[in-house]
């Protein structure tokens, strides 16, 4: 069963976007290579998937969530207000 019947996928890695556009996984993305060909397989339970490249600049939310991710080591849900951590870039844009 699908949870989403929209979905849009944004990267600042325009390689990664350029797989996930073909479905392929023939350019080198060896370090990747297992992780883009999970999300092919996720995408084909998708109705339908954009895929867009964003500038570094543009991506500094997800930078954040990210960097907290790998460092924090806990399980975190957001639904209403956003977290501390990004609140100030919220405001920015």
């Amino acid at each position: 069963m699908c949870l989403f019947t929209n979905l849009i996928l944004e990267s600042d890695s325009f390689q990664i976007v350029a797989a996930l556009k073909e479905s392929s996984i023939s350019i080198n993305l060896s370090t990747v290579r297992p992780i883009v060909k999970d999300v092919i397989s996720m995408m084909a339970m998708i109705t339908r998937v954009h895929h867009f490249h964003v500038r570094c600049q543009a991506n500094t939310i997800a930078h954040q969530l990210a960097q907290y991710a790998l460092h924090s080591g806990c399980f975190c849900c957001w639904f209403k207000d956003p977290p501390d951590l990004i609140y100030d870039l919220l405001i920015e844009y």
